[in-house]
C-alpha cells in the first residue's frame, strides 16, 4: 500500500519530564489525533470508519517526537474558537 505524505501537522501535549517515550505519548494521544487527521481529511465523521486501532493509527500516519517547541510570536496564543 502506497503511502501518500501530506503537510504534517503538530500535536502540543503535556509535558513529561520524567519521560520522552514516544510510545507511551502515542499510546495517551493516538485517539483525539486519529479524530483530528480525519476531520481534517473529510469533515462528515460518519463518513470516518467507525473502528479506528491503534494498528491502523500507525499505518496511517508517521509519528515523531519533537522535545521542544520553540514560539516567536510577540503576543500568547489564544483560542479564537468558540
Amino acid at each position: 500500500m502506497a503511502k501518500y505524505r501530506c503537510t504534517p501537522h503538530a500535536y502540543l501535549v503535556v509535558d513529561r519530564a520524567e519521560s520522552e517515550d514516544l510510545d507511551a505519548i502515542v499510546n495517551d494521544y493516538w485517539r483525539e489525533i486519529f479524530e483530528h487527521e480525519l476531520d481534517a481529511w473529510m469533515r462528515e465523521p460518519d463518513r470516518w470508519p467507525a473502528k479506528r486501532t491503534r494498528a491502523m493509527f500507525h499505518q496511517w500516519f508517521d509519528v515523531e517526537l519533537a522535545p521542544m517547541l520553540i514560539d516567536l510570536c510577540d503576543e500568547p496564543l489564544e483560542d479564537d474558537v468558540g
